[in-house]
């Protein structure tokens, strides 16, 4: 992977959905930045990670903007279409490229 201008880490890749399932009874599917959470862009960061644009091998790129109580340092959790696309996708560790 070649980064320019860009920090490559390894880090630790799971998936949720904006739903009561994974997000609680009150989910309103609204990010820590304010933004309503959409597939394909918005991912939950931990505090290294918070408020960059990332580069996720096999995922693509996503935006840092929400945050999560699981989410720690080292920690991507990217935004799935449904409960059960989040659960197929799994724990994983992959490349990740600080974009932005």
């Amino acid at each position: 992977m070649l980064a320019i201008g860009g920090r490559v880490l390894l880090a630790i890749v799971t998936a949720y959905d904006a739903g009561p399932c994974c997000c609680g009874p009150h989910a309103r599917g609204i990010t820590r930045s304010g933004r309503h959470a959409e597939v394909g862009i918005t991912a939950a960061c931990g505090p290294d990670l918070r408020g960059h644009l990332i580069w996720i091998e096999d995922i693509g790129v996503r935006w840092c903007e929400d945050t999560g109580s699981g989410v720690g340092l080292g920690q991507v959790d990217v935004l799935m279409g449904s409960h059960a696309e989040a659960k197929r996708a799994g724990r994983t560790v992959r490349e990740v490229v600080i974009l932005r």
